[in-house]
């Protein structure tokens, strides 16, 4: 029964320290998962203070695009107006020179009719003129 004792001890000796080496290693890894873990934390947090950052940038981003579209809109409602002034004046203007134009219709044909009367008198006138050179030489002839 000693030997067999001794066979079982031996045999527990050596699964024990199967057991103390398995341990070993798994303190091992259990080091170097801790030592991951301690990487994976440090990078968590720095990926943090990154996605941050990029937050804060893309807020001032959007608050800068929104001012930027703010002042587009003011401009365009501002160039919308003086495109109404314009078009305004426009048709003003264009009112202005159809009065202007009738005038200058009504001056053109009252100046054809001035000319015309003036010509029908330069034409009587010439008429008499010629009566009067005609009987002029009729009585210096006689």
């Amino acid at each position: 029964d000693a030997e067999l004792l001794q066979f079982t001890l031996a045999g527990v000796e050596t699964s024990a320290a199967c057991v103390e080496e398995r341990l070993c290693v798994c303190r091992g890894e259990l080091v170097d998962s801790e030592k991951n873990s301690a990487v994976c934390a440090s990078r968590v947090e720095a990926l943090g203070e990154q996605l941050s950052q990029a937050e804060a940038v893309a807020a001032a981003w959007s608050t800068e695009m929104t001012g930027e579209l703010l002042h587009a809109n003011n401009s365009i409602a501002e160039l919308d107006a003086e495109l109404c002034v314009v078009r305004a004046k426009e048709r003003e203007s264009g009112f202005e020179l159809q009065e202007t134009l009738a005038r200058v219709g009504i001056f053109v044909s009252e100046s054809e009719e001035v000319a015309s009367e003036l010509d029908s008198r330069a034409s009587f006138e010439e008429a008499e003129q010629a009566a009067t050179v005609a009987e002029s030489q009729r009585c210096a002839l006689q």
